[in-house]
């Protein structure tokens, strides 16, 4: 395919597992989105990769002001796209079709 280096989803999911292991860069699952979102790269870092204590007020659900693991964990997500912007190929909008998904698979 013109958008990607791999020509298929498995060749990419496998290569971007490959890469993230090589750079230590923390991920639960790599995939692809279904039905209409069959070409989005999906990877699954978890809540909290950066595994940094969030600083919340009491009765407050986010963080208060940019907490320390916020910035790291929106700096590993940084990394995280533009190691697999490198590996695919990929490329413009959304960062080229690329989620981060900081939840569980």
């Amino acid at each position: 395919m013109s958008w990607r280096n791999q020509e298929n989803h498995r060749a990419e999911t496998k290569a971007v597992k490959e890469a993230l292991a090589k750079a230590n860069l923390p991920f639960l699952k790599v995939g692809h989105g279904t039905g209409t979102a069959w070409a989005w790269l999906e990877i699954f870092v978890g809540q909290n990769p950066s595994r940094e204590e969030h600083n919340k007020l009491e009765g407050l659900i986010s963080c208060y002001q940019p907490c320390i693991a916020c910035l790291k964990n929106r700096e590993i997500c940084n990394q995280i796209i533009s190691i697999v912007k490198d590996v695919t190929g990929r490329h413009g909008d959304y960062d080229g079709n690329i989620n981060i998904l900081q939840q569980e698979p």
